[in-house]
């Protein structure tokens, strides 16, 4: 069966994302057959196939969501945050590091 829909470009992010969050394709495919499933059961002879990746975006998030909720165990404590690339970067020094570091270094030595 050959199912035809475009795919925009925001579809395509959403899908990059998912795949980027640990999403694995087979899970992807798995519940979108269960909500074609699921879609024709409920319309019954007024089915209307879905045209596009978008109806099924909420589905699969919420199935995803599910799936890690139920197999993650609960903490006692919360783990301390990380030092993200983001929060390194934010520490680095002003565009004057070398003044900076001069100074810092008690140096009288000056940069061009």
């Amino acid at each position: 069966m050959k199912i035809d829909f475009y795919v925009t470009q925001t579809e395509r992010l959403a899908m990059g994302t998912m795949v980027a969050g640990g999403m694995k394709v087979p899970f992807t495919i798995t519940t979108m057959e269960s909500l074609y499933k699921a879609k024709q059961e409920r319309e019954g002879d007024d089915f209307q196939q879905p045209n596009s990746f978008s109806y099924y975006l909420k589905g699969i998030k919420e199935a995803w969501r599910n799936v890690n909720t139920a197999s993650t165990p609960k903490r006692n404590k919360p783990t301390p945050p990380q030092n993200s690339k983001q929060d390194k970067l934010a520490e680095l020094p002003p565009a004057d590091w070398k003044e900076s570091l001069y100074a810092r270094l008690g140096s009288t030595r000056t940069t061009e």
